[in-house]
């Protein structure tokens, strides 16, 4: 029912996270292979991601079959750079090539370029930093949208609920993660 909807598909930028369930539901179904167990093999072993997983409020469980996709990520510094850096070098890893370059250029165009905004996870910074009013969407992150179409943007970030803010500058070949201590999670220091 399009009533329930902020706006048409397609027109208007409203940030949530189940986007990024709807994508994992896919995968598995397209493959059979539940998605803790997907990423694993095809994402954080070829990457040598060995701190990452999708069982972050599971403390104890190998895998499950609902994943919190957009919020249950766990994962360090180093492993969060390796996948950042990744992206940066157009889907090189070690000196191979992990994604083909016209996928990681796909990933990060922006999807949501002159649509009106209806939520951001960046609206309460707008007074203080007014340039994030200029973020729009691309694939599960948020691109500074000052580059024509086709071109790299300026910035990626991927901000998360619980504070973690992993980057890509893009202009400066600069890759990071602020990780904070948060004290929501009840002694979680990842």
């Amino acid at each position: 029912d399009v009533d329930l909807l902020y706006g048409p598909p397609g027109n208007t930028l409203h940030y949530a996270g189940v986007g990024m369930q709807l994508a994992a539901g896919l995968m598995e179904r397209n493959t059979g292979t539940d998605w803790q167990t997907y990423f694993a093999a095809n994402v954080a072993a070829p990457l040598g991601m060995s701190s990452t997983d999708y069982l972050g409020y599971l403390s104890g469980v190998v895998s499950t079959d609902n994943p919190n996709t957009a919020g249950s990520g766990r994962s360090s510094i180093d492993d969060y750079a390796a996948l950042l850096q990744m992206i940066l070098d157009d889907g090189v890893h070690s000196g191979s090539q992990f994604l083909p370059r016209r996928i990681v250029r796909e990933l990060v165009q922006s999807r949501s370029r002159n649509l009106p905004v209806s939520r951001t996870p960046y609206d309460s910074y707008v007074d203080v930093a007014p340039r994030v009013a200029g973020f729009r969407t691309c694939m599960g992150a948020w691109v500074l949208d000052d580059s024509p179409p086709g071109n790299l943007p300026a910035f990626l970030n991927s901000g998360g609920a619980w504070g973690r803010q992993p980057f890509i500058d893009f202009k400066s070949q600069l890759v990071g993660v602020f990780l904070p201590f948060n004290t929501a999670l009840d002694g979680d220091t990842q």
